[in-house]
């Protein structure tokens, strides 16, 4: 691809996959704010702007074939398609990262695909989840350090998880972002974080999509303890 300087480059981090994105609340939500904010965004810079989708095989459900990624293409792309929206966003470029389990993983495995493709964008924006925003920021300076990024928060989550008490969910946050800065330190360590995700995929798919959120929450206390998080 060799760009420089021109483009938008948008990273928009996966959360997991329901049974049809098509008729998810939380992922239309999500969605639907990263799309109108990209498709006005376009409409001004008129670059041929480049979306990242990150997110790997997370599904739940049998055959655990689906990656989060091509679940988000599927619901973007459709939306981009519309006849009322197609004259803007048919300049844009869709790359799937497909590999990550994690969102540490989701800023690697991005960061290698901008290597890769030799993309040097004009502004690097991270799409995510609300109460992650802060972990997010920190993971996109120490990770991104040459790039122009900017962090937009979507507060979408109308699940439990999004209700936690305030100084729980930011005790979660600071705990995950030692467990990710442990990972970075060297590749050996990168790789056992790697495992400790596909132990989460494994317990979580033992619990089945029913049971999603205690199992999260299980998996949690049990499995992040061993790592001092």
């Amino acid at each position: 691809m060799g760009h420089k300087g021109r483009m938008n480059v948008y990273i928009i981090v996966g959360y997991g996959i329901p049974k049809d994105i098509s008729r998810d609340d939380n992922y239309r939500r999500y969605l639907g704010v990263v799309f109108n904010t990209m498709f006005t965004e376009t409409q001004v810079s008129g670059t041929p702007d480049v979306i990242i989708l990150s997110g790997g095989h997370t599904d739940c459900f049998r055959p655990y074939q689906r990656t989060e990624a091509g679940e988000m293409a599927k619901l973007m792309k459709e939306w981009a398609r519309q006849s009322k929206c197609r004259a803007v966003t048919k300049k844009w470029k869709y790359i799937l990262e497909t590999k990550s389990l994690s969102m540490l993983e989701n800023f690697v495995y991005a960061r290698d695909l901008l290597a890769r493709r030799r993309l040097h964008p004009r502004r690097l924006t991270v799409f995510c989840e609300a109460t992650r925003a802060s972990r997010v920021r920190h993971l996109a300076k120490k990770l991104y350090p040459n790039f122009r990024t900017r962090v937009v928060p979507v507060d979408f989550d109308l699940s439990a998880n999004r209700y936690l008490a305030s100084d729980l969910i930011r005790r979660k946050e600071r705990e995950v972002y030692r467990f990710e800065q442990w990972a970075l330190r060297n590749p050996k360590n990168l790789k056992a974080f790697r495992a400790v995700f596909e132990d989460k995929m494994r317990f979580l798919r033992a619990a089945g999509p029913r049971h999603h959120v205690e199992a999260v929450q299980e998996w949690r206390k049990k499995r992040l303890a061993e790592f001092g998080a």
